[in-house]
């Protein structure tokens, strides 16, 4: 395929018919609108601004039976690597595809790493472009020279130096560990913590007391959930691809397999099914349908913590991330120790100290209550799947749990066939996002429901209102992040704080990160976070930023802000 596109790009370029029907270029022009140099001049980020006809469209990264758009610099002794941060594409429905293309106006900051310290150089770019308007496309191949010069000041916003005085290795695991256990009490664990109070419950020994096996099995399944997601971070990371705390959420097949594991267990709550976990675990010695269950709660409660961030676990994650195998494996060690302890600490203690209720009319109704609750925990689900497309594809996810649930409900009634039509409507609900090409994407929209103007996050921009002496706040965001929603209810959304940062003339910016974002990611690879939800203020008193705690106080905002704001 590689090869194939190889082909096409040079018949599209030395095809002589597409070259002398080129009476304007699509692209107007394309000049830099900012450049900002590291303090020891070792690193670049040039920003470039490309300005696209009008009705003529580029096309963009992850276009399909195209080429995509690339940028060469050429051979210059001083640069060592670089890399081209492409901004989210607007996707177009034309001739029944879906295409990602860039419009009107890009910009694209592309970073530079120098070999030796460089405070001057002679940029070389080289622009690969397939531009379209109606029926018409053509290979465009542009290249522009520029002189790129750091000032007698560094701007705001540079390129952070290593920090001089790292924060102590201990210090770092005991905040993982801090971090972990407050994991517990962030809201996304909560429907978790229902099952497991209700699988404790069954679960009890006649006298009524917990059996510590199961308390022991569901700190395995903790344990090994943080493991898995440690080594799938280290390989990540070793790839030279963007890792960080809840990111397998903006994966829509992980999305689709949770959505369809919560209609299982919905499904065991309305008693459609019993699940014998034991013999499917028999290979590996757990000794018994409880233990196995434990276990896999466990692993089942890590999953669905990921997209909240409670205090110091975006800071210990970000660290862990940007050192060595033994420390990342320690970072995650110590957040399973955390949150597994609420589990360990009941197991140490004495049995009769852990007493619980006889199943009887309650159970019934709270495993309806708990249902209900997970019910709304899988409309989250379907929320996160659909969110960038239309209506038909919320029905198309809606229709197929349906679908699942009447096949659960079918199984108990002894209905033939009715296992092979479950599973196959759950294999279909897990390969859902294949369909999601089909689907138009509605345009992002920034808004806020306070009243509050938010602007597009792009990081170009602060240094720009800093040095006119504006404040910015800048709020780092996802669909998925629940820890977010806490924040913007509870204080950025507030009328008080509304009329705080309106009578402070604050810079709002929101980025949002619910898929794959590679500014983003770089933007908080520079604070060393690896995780969401993210604020820092930035202005004339705080040109390199205020990082502000992953849990949002109105206090902590304004007091960042005026010293943002500087002397006066």
């Amino acid at each position: 395929m590689h090869c194939f596109l190889r082909l096409f790009w040079v018949f599209l370029v030395c095809a002589p018919v597409c070259v002398s029907v080129l009476k304007a270029s699509p692209v107007v022009s394309i000049k830099p609108l900012s450049c900002r140099f590291s303090p020891n001049h070792m690193q670049a980020l040039v920003t470039l601004e490309m300005i696209i006809e009008k009705d003529w469209s580029v096309q963009a990264q992850g276009a399909s039976f195209s080429a995509a758009p690339t940028l060469v610099l050429q051979s210059m002794p001083s640069v060592r690597t670089y890399k081209v941060f492409w901004p989210d594409p607007v996707w177009v429905f034309k001739e029944g595809f879906h295409t990602p293309t860039y419009q009107q106006r890009l910009v694209l900051p592309v970073k530079i790493d120098f070999a030796h310290p460089t405070p001057t150089a002679h940029l070389q770019a080289q622009f690969l472009l397939f531009a379209c308007h109606h029926h018409e496309c053509r290979a465009l191949d542009v290249s522009v020279s520029y002189k790129i010069e750091a000032p007698h000041h560094i701007q705001p916003f540079s390129f952070p130096e290593p920090p001089k005085a790292r924060p102590s290795f201990l210090w770092v695991l005991f905040i993982s560990f801090l971090g972990g256990c407050l994991l517990n009490f962030m809201p996304c664990v909560l429907p978790v913590l229902g099952v497991k109070l209700l699988v404790f419950t069954k679960n009890r020994c006649p006298k009524g007391f917990l059996l510590v096996g199961d308390l022991w099995a569901s700190v395995a399944g903790i344990f090994a959930a943080f493991m898995l997601l440690a080594l799938v971070a280290i390989s990540l990371k070793l790839l030279g691809h963007t890792v960080g705390w809840g990111l397998h959420f903006q994966n829509p097949y992980f999305l689709s397999c949770m959505a369809a594991m919560l209609l299982v267990f919905i499904a065991q709550l309305w008693n459609m099914f019993e699940v014998n976990v034991a013999v499917l675990f028999q290979k590996y010695t757990l000794p018994s349908m409880h233990t196995a269950r434990a276990f896999l709660t466990g692993v089942f409660s890590v999953l669905i913590a990921t997209p909240c961030t409670a205090p110091f676990v975006g800071t210990a994650v970000g660290f862990a991330l940007s050192q060595q195998v033994g420390e990342i494996l320690a970072v995650f060690s110590l957040l399973a120790l955390g949150f597994s302890s609420p589990y360990w600490v009941a197991a140490l203690l004495p049995s009769h100290h852990i007493r619980l209720p006889k199943p009887g009319r309650w159970l019934w109704t709270f495993q309806v209550g708990l249902s209900l609750f997970l019910l709304g925990t899988w409309g989250w689900f379907i929320a996160l799947l659909s969110w960038p497309f239309q209506g038909m594809y919320v029905w198309l996810l809606c229709a197929l749990s349906l679908l699942v649930l009447v096949g659960f409900f079918l199984r108990a009634r002894g209905v033939r066939l009715a296992s092979a039509f479950l599973v196959m409507h759950l294999i279909l609900l897990c390969l859902a996002p294949l369909a999601k090409p089909y689907f138009a994407r509605a345009p992002s929209v920034v808004a806020s429901s306070s009243g509050l103007r938010w602007q597009t996050f792009r990081p170009e921009d602060i240094a720009t209102f800093v040095s006119q002496g504006r404040v910015v706040l800048v709020d780092i965001t996802a669909a998925w992040c629940l820890t977010c929603r806490v924040n913007k209810s509870m204080v950025l959304n507030r009328k008080e704080m509304t009329r705080f940062l309106t009578d402070a003339s604050v810079v709002c910016m929101r980025g949002d990160w619910t898929h794959t974002n590679e500014t983003i990611a770089f933007f908080l690879k520079t604070f060393q976070r690896a995780g969401i939800p993210f604020n820092a203020v930035f202005g004339p008193g705080a040109p390199e930023g205020i990082v502000l705690p992953e849990i949002l106080k109105q206090d902590v905002v304004k007091e960042a802000v005026k010293r943002a704001q500087g002397p006066r």
